[in-house]
């Protein structure tokens, strides 16, 4: 009887302790220190990812950019080529006329146009030359077609001053006192007259060529078929200053022939920013 009340009746076991625990807000810091070092490394890891898109996306923007700029130029060099020999041509065919009624002048045009063409091949594949460079190439040449007028022809130069190391494409003012000269003087007893200015007009470069000559009937370019001349310097200028330029043919007050060329008005140091953005293409977006 007494065994039996003992089972019946007696204490319960003592339940052991746990030999590890942890309150409610340690777990809590311990979760939310796990879940944020798992955002952080995801974070990480979509930030160098997007980083080297980045790359990416700048390392193909350049070499587009560059493959651009080698096609642009390889467009000016044809261009270039184009027009060199037409000029050359018609220098020689000027001499060759010569050559029979006055021999003397004849040789002094050819080592002139030596003198050009020394200058001109010299400056190699550069696209923009100074002012300057090109008024001095310009006066070669109007020295070679004085030759051919005698006293009939006068290249008059009116450059404003400070406008000397601006930045123009190369060989372009010539085609234009050429196309002058061919166009504006045919047919004309009197003295011709061709006059060049070079304008500062805020942030650009205006320049002129014009003559005293009978002109073209037509007053618009548009309404013009130009030769390789006109043709070289406008195809030139839509492909370096792209709606950034214009090329006109109009009437001056004195009833002259104008052609004028507006193109922006930049210095050796701009060209020398110009390529370095074009190196850092991706820099100014970051």
């Amino acid at each position: 009887m007494t065994i039996a009340l003992h089972l019946v009746f007696r204490p319960p076991h003592a339940t052991p302790a746990p030999w590890w625990t942890i309150l409610h807000c340690e777990f809590l810091l311990q979760q939310a220190l796990f879940w944020l070092t798992v955002g952080g490394a995801c974070a990480l890891r979509n930030l160098i990812e997007h980083q080297e898109i980045e790359r990416r996306a700048a390392q193909t923007a350049l070499e587009k950019l560059q493959l651009e700029h080698s096609l642009r130029e390889a467009e000016l060099e044809t261009m270039r080529m184009r027009l060199n020999p037409h000029f050359l041509f018609n220098c020689l065919q000027n001499i060759s006329t010569l050559a029979r009624r006055d021999p003397d002048t004849a040789s002094r045009m050819l080592a002139r146009l030596g003198d050009l063409l020394r200058s001109a091949i010299g400056k190699g594949t550069e696209a923009e030359s100074t002012l300057a460079a090109e008024i001095e190439l310009t006066r070669a040449y109007a020295a070679i077609e004085q030759m051919r007028f005698q006293d009939q022809l006068s290249v008059l130069f009116d450059i404003e001053l400070g406008l000397e190391q601006s930045m123009l494409p190369t060989f372009l003012l010539q085609p234009l006192v050429e196309n002058a000269i061919k166009h504006g003087l045919r047919d004309e007893r009197r003295k011709g007259v061709i006059c060049i200015r070079a304008i500062r007009q805020q942030n650009q470069l205006m320049l002129i060529v014009s003559d005293n000559g009978a002109g073209f009937p037509q007053e618009k370019l548009a309404d013009l078929e130009m030769g390789i001349g006109l043709g070289s310097v406008s195809g030139r200028l839509t492909r370096m200053y792209p709606e950034r330029h214009s090329l006109s043919m109009q009437r001056s007050q004195e009833g002259y022939t104008e052609v004028r060329v507006v193109i922006p008005l930049r210095w050796q140091e701009d060209l020398a920013q110009e390529a370095l953005h074009e190196l850092i293409p991706a820099a100014d977006s970051r």
